[in-house]
């Protein structure tokens, strides 16, 4: 096999997988055994195109120990179609030969590492809808030169996942940034560089307390905020959404929940974008609706800030704010958990986010 592959690279590559032919026929042949669509051809072009480009920008000292590692994560990825130039999930190819021929002193000393998880984060990336795998490439091309360790680049790019609009990461990622050296902290938190642990810790305290900042517009903590619709969540699952029917929105202690006849999802959702994540049927959930009679009012004990939403799509937002938003009126549900309203609409197989903000 790897004589074969070999006529499509250069000499120096060619000259490579001849001395592990062996050892890379053998790898192949095992994973073969428990993965019948791993075909030759497929494995050949991978060889010649995705692994030769990586092992030519390694030391010719550590490409071939490199090889074979990369060669034993790609197999099943290959076996299964999430790899190649015809691949189900185009991302992870894309990751491989963007971002692993980057940094090849970082690959060296962690191959199997980083191209594990490069392909987990952007399998992860493409199979959830809302979240953005190319604007996570881009990132990582850009910022992940300034990572000194394997474990910096893989910390950098968990919390630029979150930032690509994987909304559920946010206090994880939050989290690794406390440990991440200033000057990477701030780009990757969307901010610029930052000059001191100090800085970078402000800076996540503030991102903790109001999920719809701007990570590089500290002014804004002292400017006036408003009521507003930020974004229209979800859709019919037969065009991508998680819902079958118009769904409910309720809360669990902290948390929102939106459900539909056939599931509940834990509702997660920040200026980087919104998760519904599926969780088991709640219990002790708490939920309002409006009617022609009374507005629902709903209280955060988490905040102590309390929200009233009317019939007629009219919302109280403590005791200053005051705003209507026609395409609220008649909502069937609503929950607030101190800093996000979420309302369902009969029309609308969608939730409606409102919060108040700069």
């Amino acid at each position: 096999m790897a004589s074969r592959a070999a006529s499509g690279g250069t000499r120096t590559f060619a000259a490579l997988l001849e001395d592990r032919r062996e050892s890379l026929n053998a790898r192949y042949r095992l994973a073969r055994a428990g993965l019948p669509n791993l075909e030759p051809e497929r494995v050949f072009e991978f060889l010649a195109d995705t692994l030769s480009s990586i092992a030519g920008r390694l030391p010719p000292e550590q490409a071939g120990a490199v090889m074979e590692r990369l060669f034993d994560v790609a197999l099943p990825l290959l076996g299964r179609d999430l790899l190649g130039p015809t691949a189900r999930r185009p991302h992870i190819q894309a990751g491989w030969d963007r971002l692993l021929p980057l940094w090849p002193a970082l690959l060296a000393e962690a191959p199997e590492r980083l191209a594990r998880a490069f392909s987990n984060a952007l399998h992860t990336l493409s199979g959830q809808p809302g979240a953005r795998p190319d604007d996570w490439l881009q990132a990582m091309e850009a910022l992940g030169g300034q990572a000194e360790t394997p474990d910096e680049l893989l910390t950098l790019g968990q919390v630029l996942a979150w930032r690509s609009g994987m909304a559920q990461y946010r206090e994880g990622a939050l989290d690794l940034a406390v440990r991440m050296r200033p000057a990477l902290a701030g780009p990757a938190l969307g901010a610029p560089p930052l000059p001191d642990a100090d800085a970078r810790n402000a800076l996540i305290r503030r991102l903790r307390a109001h999920p719809w900042a701007d990570p590089a517009r500290p002014e804004e903590a002292d400017a006036p905020r408003s009521v507003r619709i930020l974004t229209i969540a979800g859709a019919f699952r037969g065009l991508g959404g998680p819902f079958v029917a118009p769904p409910t929105v309720s809360s669990v202690g902290d948390d929102l929940v939106a459900s539909d006849p056939e599931g509940s999802y834990l509702l997660r959702a920040d200026r980087f974008g919104t998760a519904f994540i599926r969780t088991a049927a709640p219990k002790g959930a708490r939920s309002a609706r409006p009617t022609a009679s009374s507005a629902s009012a709903l209280r955060a004990a988490r905040s102590g800030c309390s929200v009233t939403l009317g019939a007629r799509g009219d919302i109280a937002w403590g005791q200053d704010a005051r705003v209507t938003f026609p395409e609220l009126a008649g909502a069937t549900s609503a929950a607030f958990d101190g800093q996000l309203l979420a309302v369902t609409h009969p029309l609308a197989h969608s939730v409606f986010l409102v919060a108040r903000v700069p």
